[in-house]
């Protein structure tokens, strides 16, 4: 349904994700009948009264459009957590951030942590950095053999 407003985007960004668990609180975005922008939400128990969210706005934009479709999401999902009784929105993107997310940095919302996490084998990562023990390093799949 949004495919070719998310043709260009990774499969792993979250508004990618978003958008096939949540299609029931997805909502486009258009600008003369043709789709500019996505946005999706919900709620998850670790925070029970933030709204979380992935937007999405298609790059092609001039940043008058930006802005005008940027300010309508944000206004729809502050009437939803409003509606709701949450008092807070939460989104989160990988870097580097798409434009929904960059726009929002410079627009009130906050970069709270940024993550680095390793592509490679986890006995590669420690190798050099293990010191002499007898202590042995277990991953939860041999955990969850041995019970």
């Amino acid at each position: 349904m949004y495919g070719s407003l998310l043709a260009n985007v990774s499969p792993d960004r979250k508004i990618k994700e978003a958008v096939e668990q949540f299609p029931q609180h997805t909502q486009a975005y258009y600008l003369e009948n043709k789709p500019v922008g996505l946005m999706t939400c919900w709620q998850n128990a670790f925070h029970p009264f933030s709204l979380n969210f992935a937007g999405y706005l298609a790059p092609r934009l001039t940043s008058g459009e930006q802005m005008q479709v940027y300010e309508q999401i944000l206004t729809d999902l502050t009437a939803k957590a409003q509606k709701n009784h949450q008092n807070a929105l939460i989104t989160y993107d990988y870097a580097p951030q798409l434009l929904f997310n960059a726009i929002g940095q410079k627009n009130g919302f906050k970069l709270i942590r940024t993550t680095v996490e390793t592509q490679m084998p986890l006995k590669r990562a420690l190798k050099n950095i293990l010191i002499a023990t007898d202590l042995q390093m277990v991953t939860l799949h041999k955990i969850k053999k041995i019970m």
